[in-house]
């Protein structure tokens, strides 16, 4: 574990969030996906309408693992016709900045 060996709380803080951000930047389709959410609700249908380039697998997987990771909620309504929400949790608010600077960012390196 990357916080193993800090020794004072505020080391051990810093590499939590540090180990939070890892899973994150895995994949660039995180990211996207985090900044597409941003302080909305969005539908699964309207999330994979935004990314037509990326596999519903794969879109489904990073969902799973933004939510695992504690960046999402998901709120399934199961009356007809079933409707899945997302919505950014207090941690993925608090990344989306960063998020949109890391974006902005890898369009233009030059800023």
């Amino acid at each position: 574990m990357l916080y193993a060996n800090a020794q004072t709380p505020q080391e051990q803080a810093a590499a939590f969030q540090s180990s939070l951000l890892f899973p994150l930047l895995s994949t660039p389709w995180k990211l996207y996906l985090l900044a597409l959410i941003g302080a909305q609700t969005l539908r699964f249908g309207q999330i994979r309408q935004a990314l037509p380039d990326v596999s519903r697998a794969s879109v489904t997987k990073y969902l799973t693992e933004l939510e695992r990771d504690g960046f999402l909620y998901r709120a399934v309504y199961p009356a007809p016709p079933l409707r899945t929400d997302y919505s950014l949790s207090p941690l993925g608010l608090g990344v989306l900045p960063l998020v949109r600077k890391l974006i902005a960012w890898s369009d233009d390196p030059t800023q």
